[in-house]
C-alpha cells in the first residue's frame, strides 16, 4: 500500500541519527515560499588598528540565489519540491551568466534530485533516484562526455541536501551524523549537524552547521526562527545575504532577447 504522504516525506529523509527519521508535514497546496539572496565575495576582516587608519573593504557582488519550496498537491500523490537556483554573474555584466538549478521533488511518485548547470559552451545534468527496493541510489549525469550511469549502494540511507536544510529549517532535525548525498561529486558523504541554539539578544537568530568527516566546512546557515537569513556553502570567501524581492529583480540579468532593438 502506498504511504501517505507525512509518511513517504519520512521515508525519503532515509537517514537520521538512532531514534528514528525525522518528519516534515507537507505544505498547504498551492503554497510557495521564495527567498531570495546576493551571493557577495567579502574581504577578510581588517585588524581594528588598520580599521582606524582605512576604511573597511566592502563586498562584491558575483550573483543571485533564490531558494524554494512548492506543494506538490494534497492527499496520497502530495508531497513538496525544494529549489536552489543560482545565477553566477560575469565581471562587469559581459556574457551571459553561469546557471545552478537543484530540484528535490519529494512526492507519490518517490524522491528524486535534478542538479543542473548550464553556461556559454557547457552544460551538465545529474539525476537521482532511488531504486524500488530503496536500498540503492541510481544516478545518471549527462554532459558532453556522455552519459555515465550508476546505481550506489545505499543500505545505511542516505539524505537529499535541501531536504536536510529543510528539516533542520523546521527543527524536524537534531544535532548527529547524517549521509547526505553530494551531487558534484556524485558521493554520499556523511556529514555532522550542528544546531546552535538561538543566541541570547539576538533576536531569535540561530544557526545550523554542516560539517564532513575532516571537520571542513559543508555549510552554514542563519535562521531567525523558519526564515533563512544567510548562508555559506563551504570555506572562504563567497556568502549569500537576504535581500528583498524588489532588490532581487533588480539585480537580476534581463535575457538577451530583452536587450534586442
Amino acid at each position: 500500500m502506498m504511504p501517505g504522504a507525512r509518511s513517504l516525506l519520512a521515508f525519503a529523509a532515509c537517514l537520521a541519527p538512532a531514534g528514528g527519521a525525522p518528519d516534515l508535514a507537507s505544505p498547504d497546496p498551492g503554497e510557495v515560499r521564495q527567498e531570495y539572496f546576493v551571493l557577495e565575495i567579502r574581504p577578510p576582516e581588517l585588524p581594528a588598528t588598520d580599521l582606524r587608519l582605512k576604511p573597511p573593504p566592502s563586498a562584491r557582488e558575483v550573483g543571485l540565489a533564490c531558494l524554494r519550496r512548492r506543494a506538490l498537491g494534497s492527499g496520497e500523490g502530495g508531497g513538496i519540491q525544494l529549489e536552489c537556483e543560482c545565477l553566477f554573474l560575469r565581471d562587469a555584466g559581459d556574457g551571459e551568466p553561469e546557471h545552478l538549478l537543484h530540484v528535490e521533488r519529494l512526492s507519490g511518485d518517490g524522491p528524486r534530485l535534478v542538479w543542473r548547470e548550464w553556461g556559454p559552451g557547457r552544460a551538465r545534468c545529474l539525476t537521482a533516484e532511488w531504486t524500488a527496493d530503496g536500498r540503492g541510489l541510481r544516478m545518471v549525469e549527462s554532459c558532453r562526455g556522455g552519459i555515465p550511469r550508476e546505481t550506489r549502494a545505499a543500505g545505511d540511507g542516505a539524505v537529499m541536501p535541501l531536504y536536510l536544510l529543510e528539516l533542520a529549517r523546521e527543527a524536524s532535525a537534531t544535532s548527529g551524523r547524517y549521509r547526505r548525498i553530494d551531487p558534484l561529486s556524485r558521493e554520499i558523504e556523511s556529514v555532522d549537524l550542528e544546531i546552535s541554539p538561538p543566541s541570547a539578544g539576538a533576536a531569535d537568530v540561530r544557526e545550523v552547521v554542516l560539517r564532513r568527516e575532516d571537520k571542513s566546512l559543508a555549510g552554514r546557515y542563519e535562521f531567525r526562527g523558519a526564515e533563512l537569513l544567510s548562508f555559506q556553502w563551504q570555506e572562504g570567501d563567497l556568502f549569500a545575504r537576504r535581500v528583498t524581492a524588489e532588490e532581487y529583480a533588480e539585480r537580476r540579468p534581463r535575457p538577451a532577447s530583452e536587450h534586442r532593438p
